[in-house]
């Protein structure tokens, strides 16, 4: 498939708690503390974590079936932290998502994000920096995706 990039994910510590584990040195955090007291930390030490394109704005329900068309499921926010801190390359000017229902039956959405301040004159433009972003979405809501992260099923 074009565009798409798999890597092998090692060692993902499943042991620390998981502010530690999305907790990438050089990224800002915005990070729903009650999302974060939900996600599993359950899963394998290795993974095949594999990233493909989808610019568009979509609903969960949309990026399930991108996922299943491609015989992939969500990778889980510890695993996706590992492969972000593993290949700080693959992901510069890539926003980088993942996505699972809480225990509520509600969407939740990880993003590691580039964030560029347009709202500034160019001249007076801060720095682009990088962001983790971890929030539980609004029904029916759509966000922009630039790249969906997935394992295989």
């Amino acid at each position: 498939m074009l565009g798409k990039i798999t890597k092998i994910v090692k060692g993902i510590d499943r042991n620390v708690c998981p502010y530690a584990a999305l907790n990438i040195k050089g990224r800002y955090m915005d990070i729903d503390e009650d999302v974060l007291k939900e996600i599993s930390i359950g899963g394998k030490r290795s993974v095949a974590v594999t990233i493909f394109p989808l610019y568009s704005r979509c609903s969960p329900e949309e990026r399930k079936k991108e996922y299943k068309k491609r015989n992939l499921i969500p990778v889980d926010p510890y695993a996706l932290a590992k492969f972000v801190r593993d290949n700080p390359g693959v992901i510069r000017d890539r926003d980088i998502v993942t996505q699972w229902k809480d225990g509520g039956k509600k969407w939740c959405t990880l993003e590691f994000k580039t964030v560029t301040p347009y709202a500034y004159p160019v001249n007076m433009r801060p720095q682009s920096y990088l962001l983790t972003k971890m929030r539980r979405l609004k029904e029916n809501e759509y966000i922009q995706t630039s790249w969906l992260a997935g394992i295989k099923k």
